[in-house]
C-alpha cells in the first residue's frame, strides 16, 4: 500500500534527522556550486535557501509532529536547568497521583472488575425473607427444591452451607487445624462457571451417593501440600471422617468467602442431613444463574409468585415469607463498602487538586522570569497557539514524570493494602495494577498537566508583548494570591470532611453496646466438638491467673446479618398455652440478642445486665434435667417480642 510505504519512510526520516539535514545541506550546496559556474550571483538566482529547507522537511516528515518533538526537547532542557523546581514539582505530583492511582486500583478491583466467574452479571443470590422485615436468611432444602423446579427465569440453581471443622492429616505429617469448609450442591461449581486448576470438581454421583470427596482451595493446597500435584488422591480427616482429595481450585476463586478452605458434597454433612426434610429450618444459602433473556427484576417478580404459592401450600412454615433476588456483585460489595470507597476516592481527588494548585503556583513564580522570553518570541512572530503549546508541553512533561513515579508508589501501596488492609473489604486480594489502572494514571497525569499548565494571567501577558515588557509584576502577584486562596479553600474542605468522619467514628465508639468490651478476649473453637470438650477447655481457662469469667457463644456480637429462631415444640410457658401454629410469625433476633451456648455463664463474662429470670447454669443439661427443655437467653427486645402476655416475676 503506497500510503503505508510513505508513512514508514516519514517515520524513518524523523529518527534520522541529523543525517538528512547533512544530506540536504550537501544537495543544496551542490546546486549552488552548479549555478556559480554560470551566474555571478548564484544565491540570488537560487532563492531563499532556508525556505527551501523548510519545504523539503515538510515533504519528508510530519510538520506538527516535528514541532511537538522540538517542544518536548526544549521542555526537557528547561526543566533540567531548574533541578530544584523540577524535583519539588515532580514529587508533589507523584504523591498526589500515586494516592489517586492506589485508591482507583481498589475501586477498580472491588467495584469495576467483574467477579471471576463466567458471565458473572447473570449470577444472583436468593434469600428467604419476611415480607415486613428487610432481613436476609437461609432457606430450607425443601424450599430450594421447589424454587429450582418451579422457576423459569433461572438457568440453574445451587446451594451451600458453611461449617467449621477440624482438619487432621491421617498420616500425622501435618498439624491439625480448624478451618471453614462448604457443604455444596452437585452443580455448585457448574452454576458459577468455574473449573478446578487441578483434578476435577464434584460430580452428581459424588453428591447422590454421598461420596466423601473434597475440592481444596488454592491456599490450602499450597499450605498443606506445597503445591504438589500429588495432593490428588490424598486422604484427610474432616471432623473424624475420612475424605479423598479430587481437585484444587484456582487462586482467584473464593466463594462464598475468603475463609472457606475446601468444598465437600452436602450429602456428607450429618448436620444438613438431619434437617434436610424440615421445611421450616433455614440451613442453606441459594444462588442461581439467570437465563440470558431474563433480568433481575423479572426473576424477582417470578420468585415472589413462587413464594406466594408456597406460602399458601405450606402455611405452617412459609407464612409471611417471600424471596429476595440480589445480584451477586451487589451481594459481594454490600452497601457500605462502595460508599466508603467513593468517599475515599473523593478525598484523594481533593489532594490532587491541592497538588495541582501548588504546582501551578510554582510555575507562576518560575514563569515571572520567563515572561520576557515569551514576549520576545511573540514579538518576533510566534503565534498564540505556538507559545501555548510550548507551555502546556512543559507542564505535561512534569505531570507525566510525577505520574510515572506515582504509579510505582501506587504499586507498593496496593501491595501493602492487600497484606495489611481491613479484611471486611471484599476481593482485597484481587487488587493489583492492571492496564485500566495504567490508563487512568496516564489520563490523570495529562489532565493534571493541562490543568496547572493553563495559567490565564500568564497566558494573557505572554500574548501581549508590549504590556509584558513594561509589567511590574502586579498581575502575577494577584494570580499567585488567588492560587494560594484556592489551595487553602480545598485544604479546608478536605480537613472538614476528615474531621466529620473522625467525629462520627468517635460517636459510634461512644455508643453503649449493652455489654463491657474492655478486657475481653476471644478465641475460636470447633462448634462441632462436644459440650464436654468445651466445658473442659473453659474449666482450664478459668484456672489461668487473672481470668474472672469464661463464656462460650456461637455468634460474635454485632456480626453481620440476623439469626432466625426456630421453635420445634413449645408446650407451656409459665402456665400459658402457646398460640396456635397458624398464628406464629417468623422471629428474627440479632446476634446481640440470641445466644446458643454449649455451657457456661456467658452473659456475666460480657458484662450484660440481667433484666429478668436467672443466668443460665453452667451445665448444658441442667435445664433439661429439670424438665425445662432447652434454655434461651434473650435480650430485652427479642424477649419482649417472643413472650408477649407472659407475666414477668
Amino acid at each position: 500500500m503506497p500510503w503505508l510505504h510513505r508513512l514508514k519512510h516519514r517515520i524513518n526520516r524523523l529518527t534520522r534527522r541529523r543525517q538528512l539535514d547533512r544530506d540536504l545541506e550537501d544537495e543544496l550546496q551542490f546546486h549552488l556550486d552548479m549555478l556559480a559556474q554560470d551566474h555571478p550571483h548564484p544565491r540570488r538566482r537560487f532563492g531563499n535557501v532556508t525556505s527551501m529547507k523548510e519545504a523539503c522537511r515538510e515533504l519528508w516528515m510530519f510538520g506538527s509532529l516535528e514541532i511537538w518533538w522540538q517542544d518536548l526537547r526544549y521542555a526537557l532542557r528547561m526543566l533540567r536547568k531548574s533541578p530544584a523546581f523540577t524535583t519539588v514539582a515532580v514529587l508533589t505530583l507523584a504523591l498526589a497521583i500515586g494516592a489517586n492511582t492506589a485508591i482507583f486500583s481498589v475501586v477498580n478491583g472491588v467495584m469495576l472488575r467483574e467477579l471471576p466467574y463466567r458471565d458473572a452479571g447473570r449470577l444472583a443470590m436468593l434469600w428467604s425473607t419476611a415480607k415486613d422485615h428487610a432481613d436476609e436468611r437461609r432457606t430450607s432444602i425443601p424450599n430450594f427444591a421447589d424454587w429450582k423446579s418451579q422457576s423459569r427465569s433461572f438457568e440453574s440453581m445451587a446451594f451451600y452451607a458453611s461449617e467449621g471443622a477440624t482438619l487432621i492429616d491421617p498420616a500425622d505429617r501435618l498439624e491439625p487445624e480448624t478451618i471453614t469448609y462448604g457443604d455444596v450442591a452437585a452443580d455448585f461449581f457448574g452454576v458459577l462457571g468455574v473449573s478446578p486448576m487441578l483434578g476435577r470438581s464434584l460430580s452428581e454421583q459424588d453428591v447422590t451417593q454421598g461420596e466423601r470427596v473434597v475440592v481444596l482451595s488454592h491456599d490450602l493446597w499450597l499450605k498443606r501440600y506445597g503445591g504438589s500435584p500429588k495432593a490428588l488422591g490424598e486422604r484427610l480427616d474432616l471432623n473424624g471422617k475420612e475424605y479423598r482429595v479430587v481437585g484444587v481450585m484456582p487462586g482467584d476463586f473464593h466463594f462464598p468467602s475468603n475463609n472457606v478452605q475446601l468444598w465437600a458434597p452436602a450429602t456428607t454433612s450429618e448436620w444438613l442431613h438431619e434437617h434436610s426434610a424440615q421445611r421450616g429450618r433455614g440451613t442453606v444459602v441459594v444462588f442461581g444463574r439467570l437465563k440470558p433473556q431474563y433480568s433481575v427484576a423479572q426473576a424477582q417478580a417470578e420468585m415472589a409468585t413462587i413464594s406466594s404459592r408456597l406460602e399458601r401450600q405450606y402455611r405452617e412454615t412459609n407464612d409471611g415469607l417471600t424471596v429476595r433476588v440480589v445480584p451477586l456483585q451487589t451481594q459481594v460489595l454490600g452497601r457500605t463498602v462502595p460508599f466508603l470507597l467513593l468517599v475515599l476516592f473523593g478525598a484523594v481527588f481533593f489532594v490532587l487538586l491541592i497538588a495541582c494548585t501548588n504546582v501551578a503556583n510554582l510555575l507562576l513564580a518560575r514563569g515571572a522570569a520567563r515572561q520576557r522570553e515569551f514576549a520576545l518570541r511573540a514579538a518576533l512572530g510566534a503565534g498564540r497557539m505556538r507559545i501555548l503549546r510550548q507551555m502546556v508541553t512543559e507542564s505535561t512533561v512534569l505531570a507525566l514524570c510525577g505520574g510515572a513515579i506515582g504509579l510505582v508508589l501506587a504499586g507498593w501501596g496496593v501491595h501493602l493494602l492487600a497484606v495489611f488492609g481491613p479484611r471486611n473489604i471484599p476481593r482485597l486480594d484481587e487488587i493489583h495494577v492492571d492496564a485500566r489502572v495504567v490508563i487512568f494514571t496516564l489520563a490523570v497525569s495529562v489532565l493534571s498537566g493541562v490543568l496547572f499548565g493553563l495559567m490565564p494571567e500568564w497566558r494573557d501577558q505572554a500574548f501581549r508583548p508590549g504590556s509584558t515588557l513594561k509589567n511590574t509584576g502586579r498581575n502575577a502577584h494577584a494570580t499567585g494570591n488567588g492560587l494560594v486562596i484556592a489551595e487553602f479553600a480545598l485544604a479546608v474542605v478536605l480537613l472538614t470532611g476528615a474531621g466529620l468522619l473522625i467525629r462520627s467514628f468517635q460517636a459510634v465508639r461512644a455508643v453503649d453496646p449493652g455489654f463491657q468490651a474492655q478486657h475481653v478476649v476471644t478465641m475460636e473453637l470447633n462448634s462441632r466438638w462436644s459440650d464436654d470438650f468445651h466445658e473442659q477447655v473453659m474449666s482450664r481457662i478459668r484456672t489461668i491467673p487473672g481470668v474472672q469469667f469464661v463464656g462460650a457463644i456461637n455468634d460474635i456480637f454485632f456480626a453481620r446479618g440476623g439469626k432466625s429462631l426456630g421453635v420445634d415444640t413449645l408446650d407451656e410457658v409459665e402456665g400459658h398455652a402457646p398460640e396456635p401454629r397458624d398464628r406464629w410469625r417468623p422471629l428474627v433476633i440479632t446476634p446481640l440478642e440470641r445466644r446458643r451456648l454449649p455451657g457456661s455463664r456467658h452473659a456475666p463474662a460480657e458484662g450484660a445486665p440481667l433484666l429478668r429470670s436467672r443466668w443460665r447454669a453452667r451445665s448444658a443439661g441442667s435445664d433439661r434435667q429439670r424438665g425445662h427443655g432447652a434454655a434461651l437467653l434473650a435480650g430485652r427486645g427479642s424477649g419482649r417480642k417472643a413472650i408477649q402476655g407472659v407475666p414477668r416475676k
